[in-house]
This record gives C-alpha cells, sequence and structure tokens, in this order.
C-alpha cells in the first residue's frame, strides 16, 4: 500500500474543500501500512511512522514478529518456513534475507526455509486483496489522528471475517537487522549479483537473478542454500511477447527446477529477542506453524508446506 493512503490529515474533500494554495502544502505526518498474511492464522497488519528508517529493518521486523506471534500461539515453531516475498530488490533482497534463512535453520528453530520471489507484474494475491478494502474503506474519510487511522483500519477489517484479521499494531521501533547481519560470517557480498547483474547473457539468454532460495542444515558450514535461476521464457521479436512451444517451455521449466547448492557460512547463534515486544510487521505473506513436518522433496525438488488451519 503506497504511503500516501494512510498519510495524516486526512480531509473529507467531498464535504470540505481546502483551499488549493493548503492543499499541497500542509504539513503531512507519513505513515506506512505492512502486514503479513499467515495461512491458517490471518491477516497481521501494522503502522509506522516515516521517523523510523523504513526498508529491510521494517520487512524483517515485520517477519521475525510475525513468527514469533505464530510460535506463541501454535506453540511450537514450523518444520518448514515458507516465506513469499514481494520482487522488490531495495526491501526484500539483500543480505538480511540470506543471513536469517541461514540463522533460522542453523540454530534449530526450523529444518528447513524457503524464500520464494513473485515475479514482476504478477496478478494481486490475497494480501493485496486485502489492502484493497483499507484503501477503499480510507476514501472520504476525515482522519485527524493515529488512533483514528488504527480504529477506521480495524474496522474495515472486520466486515471480513474471512480474513481473519488482527488488530493492528503500531510499530514505534524496529530491530536493527542490518548491524545484527554483519556479525554473521558471510563471505562479503553474497547477495551481489544473485538477483540482477546489467549485461550478463550466454547462449541460453539474459541473465534474470535468483528467485526460490531453499536453507538446510549443514554439518560443515552450519547452512546449505540452493537456488533457482528465473529463466525468461519469451520469444520472438525484442520487445515483443510471445507464448513458447509446449517442448521449449517444458525443457526451460525442467532445466529451472534444478536445485544448484551453494553454502552460506551462519555460525552466529545469537539473534533477535523472541520475547514479546511493541515491535511489529509488513506486506508479506508467511505460512503458519505445524506440528508435523509437511514439507517434503521429491527427486531433488522441495514442494511447498500444507499447513491445517487452525
Amino acid at each position: 500500500m503506497t504511503a500516501k493512503t494512510v498519510e495524516l490529515p486526512r480531509f473529507n474533500s467531498r464535504k470540505y474543500r481546502l483551499p488549493k494554495a493548503a492543499a499541497g502544502t500542509l504539513p503531512k505526518w507519513g505513515f506506512k501500512l505492512t502486514a503479513t498474511y499467515c495461512f491458517g492464522y490471518g491477516f497481521i497488519p501494522f503502522i509506522s511512522h516515516d521517523a523510523l528508517e523504513h526498508g529491510p529493518n521494517l520487512v524483517w521486523t515485520v517477519i521475525w514478529e510475525s513468527i514469533c506471534r505464530l510460535r506463541r500461539h501454535h506453540g511450537n515453531y514450523p518444520d518448514v518456513l515458507f516465506i513469499l516475498l514481494d520482487n522488490t530488490t531495495g526491501e526484500n533482497k539483500t543480505n538480511i534475507m540470506f543471513a536469517m534463512g541461514a540463522w533460522l535453520v542453523a540454530t534449530g528453530r526450523v529444518k528447513q526455509v524457503r524464500i520464494f520471489f513473485l515475479m514482476v507484474g504478477h496478478t494481486h494475491i490475497i494480501i493485496d486483496q486485502i489492502f484493497g478494502v483499507v484503501s477503499v474503506s480510507l476514501r472520504g474519510k476525515e482522519i485527524l489522528l493515529p488512533q483514528q487511522l488504527i480504529s477506521t483500519i480495524d474496522g474495515s477489517l472486520a466486515k471480513k471475517p474471512s480474513y481473519m484479521a488482527q488488530p493492528v499494531t503500531w510499530l514505534r521501533c524496529l530491530y536493527d537487522f542490518w548491524d545484527w547481519s554483519k556479525q554473521m560470517d558471510m563471505p562479503n557480498g553474497v547477495a551481489e549479483g544473485a538477483f540482477k547483474r546489467q549485461g550478463l547473457a550466454d547462449e541460453e539468454g539474459t541473465y534474470n537473478g535468483m528467485y526460490d532460495f531453499v536453507f538446510n542444515p549443514d554439518k560443515e558450514q552450519l547452512a546449505l542454500m540452493q537456488y533457482r535461476e528465473r529463466h525468461d521464457y519469451a520469444c520472438g521479436r525484442r520487445g515483443r511477447r510471445a507464448f513458447p512451444s509446449s517442448a521449449s517451455f517444458r525443457q526451460g521449466l525442467l532445466a529451472s527446477q534444478k536445485l544448484h547448492p551453494t553454502r552460506s557460512g551462519a555460525r552466529s547463534r545469537t539473534g533477535p529477542s523472541e520475547t514479546p515486544s511493541t515491535c511489529t510487521s509488513s506486506g508479506l505473506a508467511l505460512s503458519a506453524p505445524s506440528k508435523r513436518r509437511s514439507g517434503t522433496r521429491q527427486n531433488g525438488k522441495s514442494t511447498s508446506p500444507t499447513y491445517p488451519r487452525s
């Protein structure tokens, strides 16, 4: 959701029309609404003020707080943690992603972490639909205080019980994951070129970066990371896209499903506090914990975990 949607104050433009001179010059109190959607648990929304430095620290504070909340709810960590992230380089595709995935399996909290990045131009998933409901509910309303904003969002989500929305949490602080990740014994520039590298191509086409990462425990370096490269199946003239033949698509799909191993040295066993705090979350999707191991591996491929609904 865009920051402008939840900035304050909001005036009822249908009822009270501001002078043009004041409409664009009035100072705004900037907020950002971020959330996780956990299947079997529901929608967990958070707001944070612009005074906090948004970026990877906000994203992973949200994810970690959501994981801790699910652990308190279910009584245990999941065997397989599947995290679905938006395809944004500045916030999601960072060294912190590698550090957190390796740390979670190296410390024995989960047996496997899988992080999947949605492709550019993907259709809206359920969390985007929920943000749409919130945006519609804020239109035409006069909202002056943060407490009014929170109550308005809670009220709009209460009308949609299928979303299982939790009350909005106001984030007043963030974990410093950037500084924490530097304490991990990781190779320098481990994320450099993993997602995008300009001008890199071979006979199979242009390099489009990695999109699917699987982290497993490893005796030598504590964490083994496997990944898949994103393939571009577009054919025809440059600037035009067409569907490839079924044979070439099948060959490309089989090639893209091969997981290539690389090692990530995650030696730090100390992480952020697991005790409840006032910090909380941002717009992503998480899976809920389960007492049984639901993720399986078949023919060298990881299948998506299936969790029971609570």
